[in-house]
């Protein structure tokens, strides 16, 4: 008896002290240093020219900006779980906030774009324009070069941050591969990569990876590149995406948290899939493509009534150059009309919601952010009632 006392005893002890181990290792998974790869010139970064670095499940996550990027500095938080995302924080007066996490690639991220003007921006204005007496803060999670099982993969870590609602957008980046190098490894499979998580779930290992990374001189992931050509295109299994998006919405009801899904340029046969399980599972889903749409026949009729007045103060020289800027975006009809639903083709022509590499212009992102708010805001989405009696 004395014996298995004993034999018990020390198991108590090497618990505890693994327990600690770990605690402590969870406290070094939010130092800049630790996460902080071997910084390259800015030019051999991500389409969005954020430094990002390898990790062993997700392939690869944000890594702190470089100090001198204040801009970029001020936005950015690492989580207790050890990536990182950028914040657009609640007052601080008004109580505790209403937290919305977004997830998505780069149509989500928006190279170019300040935080506050993509639509996760848009959306904590109109909601708290909704709700004066609360303030939201906005987590915008989103990856370059992410498809939707990273998104998954990247949530799982972020539940920690207890989110009231989180929002998926899923995009054309599905089927591109996030570029050329072959740094560039997304996890591939869903069950491969849970068994992976498995392993890597202790902080104590996440902090020796991240540790030997450093210490080795690990250089940021380089070659990430939102780049809509043939050459890019992968084969992608529905049977997968579907397991994923289940996945997503099977974790979220056992976390207790809303969810809301949409799809921006998602091709046709993934964003049926998607629709149909949002649908099936009674989860808030919106098109974005469609809420495009229903913009832009107004857009071109204000055109029209803005360039009568511009031509007739400009001489025929001066229209015809203006016109001929003006002209619309045919480099990815092959695109459009091999994955995407003829209605929604004027839109992917239109210089008003997309830049010249298919990416959301600050117009797409507002009235994506539009139309997400106005989802929220007539489902209740912020409500106890989607969080508790689900």
């Amino acid at each position: 008896m004395k014996g298995i006392k004993s034999l018990l005893l020390r198991l108590v002890y090497v618990v505890l002290f693994l327990l600690l181990l770990n605690y402590a290792a969870d406290s070094l998974l939010v130092s800049k240093w630790l996460a902080t790869p071997v910084l390259t010139l800015e030019s051999g970064r991500s389409t969005a020219t954020w430094p990002l670095r390898m990790d062993p499940v997700l392939g690869w996550a944000l890594a702190p900006p470089p100090e001198a990027a204040w801009a970029m500095s001020k936005e950015f938080e690492m989580i207790g779980s050890g990536v990182g995302a950028r914040w657009l924080p609640a007052a601080l007066d008004m109580g505790p906030p209403l937290k919305l996490l977004i997830l998505g690639d780069e149509s989500t991220f928006g190279p170019g774009i300040p935080l506050d003007n993509t639509y996760a921006g848009w959306i904590k204005r109109a909601t708290e324009r909704a709700m004066s007496e609360r303030t939201v803060a906005v987590g915008n999670a989103a990856v370059p070069g992410y498809d939707a099982l990273q998104m998954y993969l990247l949530f799982r870590k972020l539940l920690v941050l207890k989110p009231h609602l989180a929002l998926f957008c899923f995009s054309g980046g599905q089927l591109l591969r996030a570029g050329d190098s072959e740094d560039l490894k997304r996890p591939y499979g869903l069950d491969r990569a849970l068994r992976k998580e498995l392993f890597y779930r202790p902080g104590l290992t996440q902090a020796i990876y991240l540790g030997l990374g450093r210490i080795t001189g690990g250089r940021e992931v380089r070659g990430v590149e939102w780049e809509v050509s043939r050459g890019r295109v992968r084969d992608d299994s529905l049977e997968e995406f579907q397991k994923v998006i289940e996945r997503i919405i099977g974790t979220a009801h056992d976390a207790r948290i809303t969810l809301a899904l949409t799809s921006l340029s998602l091709p046709e046969s993934h964003r049926s899939v998607l629709e149909r399980l949002c649908r099936r599972e009674d989860v808030a889903y919106f098109d974005g493509d469609m809420a495009l749409v229903s913009r832009l026949s107004e857009l071109r009729g204000e055109e029209e009534d803005q360039e009568r007045k511009i031509v007739d103060q400009r001489t025929s020289k001066e229209v015809e150059k203006m016109r001929a800027e003006a002209g619309e975006n045919k480099a990815f009809a092959w695109w459009v009309k091999g994955y995407l639903r003829p209605a929604v083709e004027p839109v992917f022509a239109s210089r008003y919601f997309f830049d010249s590499r298919l990416l959301p212009s600050t117009l797409g992102h507002r009235i994506l952010g539009a139309a997400a708010a106005e989802m929220i805001d007539e489902q209740d989405l912020f409500s106890w009632r989607h969080r508790v009696l689900k």
